[in-house]
C-alpha cells in the first residue's frame, strides 16, 4: 500500500529537479497539490521539466538555473566542471551549492 499525502497549498523546492529522481520528485509532489519550484544546472533540463509539469496542469512557481562559477587557477570559470573536481576538493554529500547573491 503506497500512502498518500495531501500538500495542497504547500511549496515544496526541488532541487536535481531535471533529471534522475528530481522529475519524479517534483512530479510526485505536485500530484499531491503542491506547487513546486524547481532548480538544476542544466537549465535546458529543466526548462524541459517546467514545461512538461505544466503541460500536466501542475502549478510551477518557477524554475532556477544553478550557476556555479568558481575562479580557477587559469582565471577561467569552472561552471562546467563537475563539482567534485572543484579545487577545495569533492563533494562527498553531492551538497547543492547556490550563489552567494541567493
Amino acid at each position: 500500500m503506497n500512502p498518500t499525502y495531501d500538500f495542497t497549498g504547500q511549496v515544496a523546492l526541488v532541487t536535481g529537479a531535471s533529471s534522475g529522481m528530481g522529475p519524479a520528485t517534483a512530479q510526485a509532489f505536485a500530484e499531491s497539490g503542491a506547487a513546486v519550484v524547481l532548480a538544476d544546472i542544466n537549465d535546458e533540463f529543466l526548462q524541459a521539466a517546467t514545461a512538461g509539469l505544466r503541460a500536466r496542469g501542475h502549478q510551477v512557481l518557477g524554475g532556477s538555473a544553478i550557476q556555479r562559477d568558481w575562479p580557477t587557477p587559469t582565471g577561467n570559470s569552472s561552471a562546467t566542471r563537475p563539482l567534485d573536481s572543484h579545487p577545495t576538493g569533492p563533494n562527498p554529500k553531492n551538497d547543492t551549492v547556490f550563489p552567494a547573491e541567493c
